[in-house]
């Protein structure tokens, strides 16, 4: 690849028309994915719980009660959840929506996992 013919730009919006943005572009990426294999840390909680009026007061009151029993807050940062999605059907969606949306094709990175299975069939 000749890095002087090649060109980095980060999409983040409306702040010029889409066919301006892609204007001489011939490819898109997509370089953050969450699948199955994602252990995704629940450290948000505690922010956007303050910012939903009726969850707030329950979340706060819930905390309280939890460090009044326990003697000790929650640790957001020690808990996770894992997306229920494959990394397949991460990397069909992410494309389609590279594709249908800016009419590129698509590059999806998705992490590699600890198993001994192929994530995808690139093509």
């Amino acid at each position: 690849m000749n890095s002087a013919n090649t060109r980095t730009h980060v999409y983040e919006g409306a702040e010029t028309s889409l066919s301006a943005t892609l204007h001489g572009f011939r490819a898109a990426a997509s370089l953050h994915c969450h699948t199955s294999f994602s252990k995704e840390l629940l450290t948000f909680i505690p922010h956007y719980a303050a910012m939903i009026p009726v969850v707030s007061r329950f979340f706060r009151t819930e905390m309280d009660r939890y460090l009044t029993i326990h003697e000790k807050t929650i640790d957001f940062g020690k808990a996770h959840w894992t997306p229920p999605v494959s990394p397949r059907q991460v990397l069909e969606v992410e494309r389609l929506q590279i594709e249908s949306r800016l009419g590129l094709p698509a590059f999806v990175s998705i992490p590699i996992t600890t198993t001994s299975k192929p994530v995808c069939d690139c093509k």
